[in-house]
């Protein structure tokens, strides 16, 4: 029989038995919630608002920098609300911006950048003494005529 009612509830042959035990001693039959264990949160909401404040003040520093700046704003000015960021990692600073609730208050944005080479422009290479450029050494003229032959060559033909 516990063999059938494990089958069909999904709990042990080991849970039903201790769950018949309480029904026959006449204590309420019911097997507790599940509850997934979860660590303690350390740092809340309050503390990623505080820190997107830090940085969209200080634009976003290295998480070195930002850690000194949070102990400093407990330890040298005394502000009790960098009570739990001044312990804070530098680790744990990068974890915190990726949370969405930092995510959403600091929304970082760079602008693109006017680039430097023409692109689509057709014209030769300058070689600027860079190796595999073609250059041109000798030219000779021919006598008679007014025609030039140059011979062309990279820095490996010497």
């Amino acid at each position: 029989m516990r063999r059938y009612v494990a089958r069909l509830t999904g709990l042990s042959r080991a849970q039903v038995a201790r769950l018949i035990r309480r029904y026959q001693q006449g204590s309420q039959v019911q097997p507790p919630a599940y509850r997934r264990h979860r660590f303690a949160r350390h740092y809340t909401p309050a503390d990623i608002e505080l820190l997107a404040a830090v940085d969209a003040a200080h634009e976003t520093l290295s998480g070195p920098a930002t850690q000194k700046i949070l102990q400093r704003a407990l330890y040298e000015f005394g502000d009790v609300r960098y009570q739990r960021l001044a312990r804070l990692s530098v680790a744990q600073l990068y974890r915190l911006r990726k949370r969405p609730a930092y995510r959403h208050r600091r929304v970082a944005y760079q602008s693109t950048h006017p680039t430097q080479v023409a692109i689509g422009e057709r014209r030769p290479p300058d070689p600027r003494g860079q190796p595999g450029y073609l250059r041109v050494d000798r030219c000779i003229q021919a006598t008679g005529k007014e025609s030039k032959v140059c011979i062309p060559s990279t820095r490996w033909m010497k």
